[in-house]
């Protein structure tokens, strides 16, 4: 069974959100399980894919940012929690990631972006992303679709 094709169903937007390290991934798309609330929890879910391999392992960080560039909240850990390490990803492979963070009691209404990015955790050094000089893409949270918890990229 685990030599079985898995297929996805998926058409992507015709722009990636990002271009990650030395053209190793794109960000293809993401989800969110709804608004963030206070006090709340706010799950984001990212789909990468990859087109080159990645060197080491790397670390993904996913902050939630206020209209002025203020963290609220953030999530960084390895992709799928240290079981699909950057290593191990494979040219056109597709990646599933999901990324829940605790939301503070006195968050504010949006609007909200995310930022988000790839980096060595032993350095904290962060991968380039093309156009940007700060080594993260920032994605308006509304361009995140919402889903429902029943459904995701994964099918």
């Amino acid at each position: 069974r685990y030599l079985e094709p898995n297929f996805v169903d998926y058409a992507p937007q015709p722009v990636p959100l990002a271009v990650i390290g030395n053209d190793n991934a794109i960000l293809v798309d993401c989800r969110r399980d709804g608004e963030p609330k206070p006090g709340e929890r706010l799950e984001i879910e990212l789909l990468w894919q990859a087109l080159k391999p990645f060197d080491r392992d790397y670390s993904v960080f996913v902050h939630l940012l206020d209209s002025s560039g203020r963290k609220w909240a953030q999530r960084d850990q390895p992709p799928l929690n240290g079981e699909k390490p950057t290593s191990s990803w494979m040219p056109g492979e597709l990646i599933w990631d999901r990324y829940t963070m605790d939301l503070p009691p006195d968050l504010p209404n949006g609007p909200f972006s995310l930022a988000i990015g790839i980096y060595r955790w032993d350095t904290g050094e962060r991968l380039k992303v093309r156009g940007r000089e700060d080594g993260q893409a920032l994605v308006p949270l509304e361009r995140c679709l919402e889903w429902r918890k029943e459904e995701s990229f994964r099918r």
